[in-house]
């Protein structure tokens, strides 16, 4: 229920804000901020939040605005490499702070890395059973899915920036650390 509303933007089921009308068609991404659940840190773009991680007051950092995606976009993701659909799911929320050719490329590179070509292949098990494979990445783990292209986000906004920044892994990443850091070069662990 949760994600069919946000995809096709039916009330969101958390107050976080209207729907946008922005879409991922060809168009230019809107710009698009992000406030703090708890409501007492400063609102943030893309590039902003994800350097930022939790927001100041300790909330969790959320768009203002929801992008919608519409039926016929939602159709047009289908039989798209996984590189691809990822790149049109997430720009909207990028608000057109990464160039788009940029986005593309790190989506391409970070998914390349999977050992599968569907990268997450959903498999039938049954008349009614699938699974969802998400340990196709360079560590097995489904933080590969996230994490390929987490580190290359953070490392294109570093540069872009000419910072560095030094990041403590946690038991939570584990092995996926590895791989991610071998890929980026303005992160130091």
């Amino acid at each position: 229920m949760a994600l069919r509303a946000l995809i096709s933007g039916h009330p969101a089921p958390v107050s976080c804000g209207r729907p946008s009308e922005a879409r991922f068609s060809r168009e230019s991404p809107v710009p698009l901020k992000y406030v703090s659940t708890r409501g007492e840190a400063p609102a943030l773009g893309f590039c902003d939040v994800l350097l930022a991680g939790l927001a100041r007051d300790g909330g969790l950092y959320v768009p203002e605005t929801w992008p919608r995606l519409t039926d016929e976009e939602i159709a047009g993701l289908a039989g798209l490499p996984y590189a691809e659909a990822a790149f049109r799911v997430i720009r909207p929320f990028v608000g057109g702070e990464i160039a788009d050719a940029d986005l593309l490329a790190m989506c391409r590179a970070a998914y390349a890395t999977f050992r599968h070509p569907a990268v997450v292949p959903l498999v039938q098990l049954g008349p009614s059973e699938w699974v969802l494979e998400l340990f196709h990445g360079p560590t097995l783990a489904f933080k590969d899915v996230a994490m390929q292209l987490l580190a290359r986000l953070m490392d294109h906004v570093l540069t872009k920036r000419r910072a560095r920044a030094t990041v403590r892994p946690t038991a939570v990443w584990g092995s996926a650390r590895k791989p991610v850091s071998r890929n980026v070069s303005r992160m130091v662990a």
